[in-house]
């Protein structure tokens, strides 16, 4: 790869660490709405939003930065990819963005429970479906792919598309072994599993822990004596209990057997549109990879109000950061461009 290009895809991935904003812990929503450019966003919006990021799991984990703080990162961020979408000609169409929902839905049964655990309506899902390909299109301008290269990718990497078993299970865990006894009784009684899973798992001070999850039993990383106790059991199964170890501490697990799939090799029509899009990106990131820099420059120009005085100092140090880099990245540009460099 030719150092210039190392040198510009050094710079975005820079920059795109700047820009993105990890963990966090919970902070206040005051200081709310913001506007970025002429987009604003409403009170009603950014509480909506930080609502559903906070029951997810990098939401829900904490971390160094207000929860408010990192959610209007985002949709400071988000606005402007989408308006530099809008700039560029390449805005994802409703039908585009319907299609793309409507295949994420067919492809991932467990989608609509995740979007349910998280608030999130299928218009919601539909805006960030929005976002990721305004962010695809922008990265695949001007880059095309063949059907005849989508098929040799397929034949030279089949086993890329070999479908894992997988075991989608309920789960009950506890340290406590009268908790144990109270769940036998339980469930030898009025409860089922699924009526038992959140009952425990919407009470932070039950001693239980709860919820779902898929394991592989092809996985060599599972715990053996989970896939033990896993291994044979149909739809509707349930486990006893499991004793697990680990770093010197004893826990004890019971499991529904939800879903069983047996291993599988993906056919071509499930994947080709996957490949296409992995070959895009792989053309684009080549093609187009001054995009972060780009979207840099569209944030550094970009007239931004944040009412909340803490959280705009914040983000003007951040900005400052992205500045710095940008104006390293032209700097060496303009040093590589020169004749005889």
């Amino acid at each position: 790869m030719p150092r210039k290009t190392i040198i510009v895809l050094a710079t975005a991935v820079a920059i795109a660490a700047v820009l993105s904003i990890a963990a966090c812990n919970r902070g206040t929503a005051q200081g709310a709405p913001l506007k970025v450019g002429e987009k604003v966003i409403t009170e009603d919006e950014f509480h909506k939003r930080l609502e559903q990021y906070m029951v997810q799991p990098q939401g829900a984990q904490g971390g160094s930065m207000p929860a408010g703080y990192v959610m209007m990162a985002e949709l400071i961020n988000e606005s402007i990819i989408l308006q530099r979408a809008e700039k560029e000609g390449v805005s994802p169409t409703d039908q585009e963005v319907d299609e793309r929902v409507q295949e994420n839905l067919a492809q991932n049964q467990q989608l609509k429970e995740a979007l349910a655990r998280a608030s999130m309506t299928t218009d919601d899902y539909k805006r960030q479906v929005r976002r990721d390909l305004a962010r695809f299109k922008l990265m695949t301008k001007n880059v095309s792919v063949t059907d005849q290269e989508v098929k040799d990718y397929f034949e030279s990497n089949k086993e890329r598309f070999r479908l894992p078993q997988q075991t989608r299970v309920l789960y009950l865990m506890t340290q406590d072994s009268e908790k144990m006894k109270v769940i036998d009784s339980e469930l030898q009684g009025r409860f089922t599993f699924e009526a038992l899973v959140p009952k425990y798992s919407q009470d932070p001070n039950s001693g239980v822990i709860a919820g779902e999850n898929s394991i592989s039993l092809e996985d060599p990383n599972a715990n053996p004596e989970v896939k033990a106790a896993l291994t044979g059991k149909k739809n509707g199964d349930r486990t006893g209990w499991v004793k697990i170890s680990q770093q010197g501490q004893n826990s004890n697990w019971r499991f529904q057997v939800v879903d069983v799939r047996q291993a599988r090799m993906q056919t071509f029509d499930e994947v080709k549109r996957q490949i296409r899009d992995t070959l895009l990106l792989q053309k684009g990131q080549l093609t187009n990879n001054e995009l972060e820099v780009e979207i840099a420059r569209d944030l550094l120009a970009t007239k931004i109000e944040i009412k909340n005085d803490g959280w705009k100092k914040m983000w003007d140090e951040r900005l400052k950061e992205v500045k710095r880099l940008v104006e390293a990245f032209d700097a060496q540009k303009a040093k590589e461009d020169k004749p005889g460099q």
